[in-house]
């Protein structure tokens, strides 16, 4: 949904001087947190990461967009397996730099789940160097920064941090700074108005309720 927003409103990020950004899935960067084991102990092979995820960097893949040029700033989110709550990125390609939205859970739990951000933080600039170059090597990666957001809203309910994380995210892509109505006490309301956009973007424009 946020995507077809960049789309669809491409003038108005352009005018605000919002960097050029894309929401790319879950999926993908659980995938790639998987290479991690292979870039601390490299295999027989030179390459760590399957083509389809270099072709991605490359834009040769679904969304068609190369990283770096046509895209400056990734997000995505993680789901902390310690804490048990979701963990917003935004992966700034420029700066090299994560920044993460975290809304609460246990000390130690939540350092067990960062500490998977920061590998995170080798295995990109790894892909990004694997993809521009058929003579990668592993001792030319330099690690992305990894810090945490000045805005977090904080939730003493396991089940908004997925709503909150996806609030937070949105409002970071479109420029804003107050986040104060990312509250337990707006919860209802913020997923009421969620699911209304969802219909609005998704749903075919003829539906007529029967």
């Amino acid at each position: 949904m946020l995507n077809c927003r960049r789309v669809e409103q491409a003038t108005w990020f352009q005018e605000k001087k919002i960097p050029k950004a894309w929401f790319l899935p879950v999926k993908l960067f659980e995938s790639i947190g998987y290479r991690y084991g292979s870039l601390k102990a490299p295999p027989k092979t030179k390459k760590i990461f399957a083509e389809w995820k270099k072709q991605i960097v490359k834009g040769e893949r679904d969304p068609m967009m190369k990283w770096g040029e046509d895209v400056e700033v990734i997000y995505s989110a993680k789901y902390g397996k310690k804490s048990r709550h979701w963990i917003g990125m935004e992966i700034n390609l420029k700066t090299r730099k994560i920044t993460y939205f975290h809304c609460g859970g246990p000390a130690k739990d939540i350092a067990f789940d960062i500490a998977k951000i920061q590998e995170l933080a080798e295995l990109i600039p790894a892909l990004l160097l694997e993809a521009q170059s058929k003579e990668f090597k592993r001792e030319n990666v330099i690690p992305f920064k990894v810090e945490k957001t000045e805005s977090v809203c904080k939730t003493k309910i396991p089940s908004n941090c997925g709503l909150f994380v996806i609030k937070m995210l949105e409002c970071t892509s479109l420029g804003v700074k107050n986040m104060a109505y990312i509250d337990d006490d707006y919860a209802l309301d913020l997923r009421s108005k969620l699911t209304c956009e969802i219909f609005d973007q998704f749903m075919d424009k003829d539906f007529k309720e029967k």
